[in-house]
C-alpha cells in the first residue's frame, strides 16, 4: 500500500511540474564554482612548524608533570571518548596509555614499550610528516631516566573545520 501511495505521489508531483521524474546520473546536478562564489576549505591544513611547536609544548608539559596542560593538546573528541568515558577521567592513566607505543631503540630495533610518565627525563619532536594535510605524524625522541633514548611516532590532526592548531589522537579502546 505504501509503495502505491509513493508511486502515486511521484506521478502527481511530475504532473504538477510538467516534468517526469529523473533517475540515474541525469538526476545529479553539480554547480561549478564561479568567480562570484566564495569557496572555503572546510579544514585548515597542518604545517610542519605548527606541528613541531604544539608537539614540543605537549612534551614540555609531560616532562614538567603538568598533566592538565598536557591534556589540552589532545583532540576534544578523543578526550571525550577515551579519557572521560573509557578511562573515567583518570588523566594519568590516559596519558600513560597514550605513550604505550612501538618505539625504535638507539640500536635501531623496534620495541613495544609501556613508558611510565615519571621515567621520561626529556622529550622533543625530531621530525614531522604533515601527511595529507589533515592528519600527520610527529616523531618524538624520549630520553628516559636511565639514559636510554627511544623514538616513537604520534598522530596529530586538524580536529574540525576552522581549527587553528593540530591536536593529538591515539589508539581507541
Amino acid at each position: 500500500m505504501k509503495k502505491i501511495f509513493l508511486l502515486f505521489s511521484v506521478c502527481a508531483l511530475a504532473a504538477c511540474t510538467g516534468k517526469a521524474p529523473v533517475n540515474g546520473p541525469e538526476a545529479e546536478t553539480t554547480t561549478e564554482p564561479t568567480e562570484e562564489m566564495e569557496v572555503e576549505a572546510p579544514y585548515n591544513t597542518l604545517n610542519e612548524e605548527q606541528m613541531k611547536r604544539e608537539g614540543n609544548e605537549f612534551l614540555n608539559a609531560i616532562v614538567s608533570g603538568d598533566l592538565q596542560k598536557a591534556l589540552t593538546y589532545f583532540s576534544h573528541n578523543y578526550v571525550a571518548e577515551q579519557h572521560d568515558q573509557f578511562q573515567n577521567g583518570n588523566t594519568k592513566q590516559f596519558i600513560t596509555d597514550f605513550f604505550a607505543n612501538d618505539y625504535t631503540t638507539e640500536e635501531g630495533s623496534k620495541e613495544w614499550k609501556n613508558i611510565e610518565l615519571s621515567d621520561i627525563k626529556g622529550a622533543q619532536v625530531i621530525e614531522v610528516d604533515t601527511g595529507d594535510g589533515l592528519s600527520g605524524v610527529i616523531f618524538v625522541e624520549l630520553e628516559l631516566q636511565d639514559g636510554k633514548k627511544y623514538v616513537g611516532q604520534f598522530t596529530m590532526e586538524m580536529e574540525m573545520p576552522g581549527s587553528e592548531t593540530p591536536t593529538l589522537i591515539g589508539a581507541v579502546g
